[in-house]
């Protein structure tokens, strides 16, 4: 994942969600959250679908591919 994800950013716009509430709601720090959406480090599979449960995405979108394993 290079750069911040648009279905991510869309999914936290539509939410009203920040990510201080992103974080919250997948169980991650803010730090480690504002690092995901910045594009580096990549998140693990468990992160990504801990996010993609939280704001309603599928978790096995093209995302999924680039993660690296927990």
């Amino acid at each position: 994942m290079t750069g911040q994800c648009s279905a991510i950013t869309n999914a936290l716009t539509a939410k009203g969600y920040d990510n201080a509430k992103l974080a919250s709601e997948a169980g991650l720090s803010k730090q480690r959250v504002d690092e995901i959406l910045a594009g580096s480090p990549k998140p693990t599979q468990q992160e990504f679908s801990s996010i993609a449960r939280v704001l309603g995405l599928n978790p096995n979108t093209p995302h999924a591919a680039q993660v690296i394993a927990a």
